[in-house]
């Protein structure tokens, strides 16, 4: 797995772009060197593997958790910042982070396991994903946790 930038917490790709050290591949079904398939969908190699995503169907929801899941380039990260900010307005007791740290540790990605924090934040949790319905924890569907589809129209908007 990649490592990260301290300030920024965004990931260093250079250190298997390069092909200094780079990652496993055993196993995947690669469409180039760094995307590979799995069930239908494409992944960067190195963020992710087949196993975690489908270890996500058992990943333990609570009913507190926010999720904002949408397509990519739909004001994802914009809709983040906000969420993060509405969150830590409404309760700043159990925002779990101090206030130098990034959206990223504050909300992790659901589908890279190196995004999720040590110590995650105690109730709401927030969580962002670009997952598609199937790939989702199959406990989304019963434990009712607050989800923000993703709106076609939006991302019309995006691109017009």
């Amino acid at each position: 797995m990649p490592d990260y930038e301290p300030s920024t917490g965004l990931p260093l790709y250079s250190n298997w772009l390069d092909h200094t050290s780079p990652p496993s591949v055993e196993g995947l079904d690669l469409l180039s060197p760094y995307l590979f398939t799995h069930r239908g969908y494409n992944f960067t190699v190195g963020e992710t593997d087949p196993q975690y995503i489908d270890s996500l169907q058992s990943f333990e929801i609570q009913e507190t958790d926010i999720f904002l899941v949408s397509y990519p380039k739909s004001g994802t990260i914009w809709t983040q910042q906000i969420l993060v900010q509405v969150v830590e307005a409404a309760y700043p007791e159990s925002s779990g982070t101090d206030q130098s740290s990034t959206n990223l540790e504050k909300m992790p990605w659901l589908e890279y396991p190196d995004t999720h924090p040590e110590h995650p934040r105690p109730a709401p949790r927030l969580f962002i994903s670009h997952l598609p319905p199937n790939l989702l924890p199959a406990s989304l569907n019963t434990k009712r946790p607050k989800v923000q589809p993703p709106s076609p129209d939006i991302e019309l908007l995006e691109h017009v």
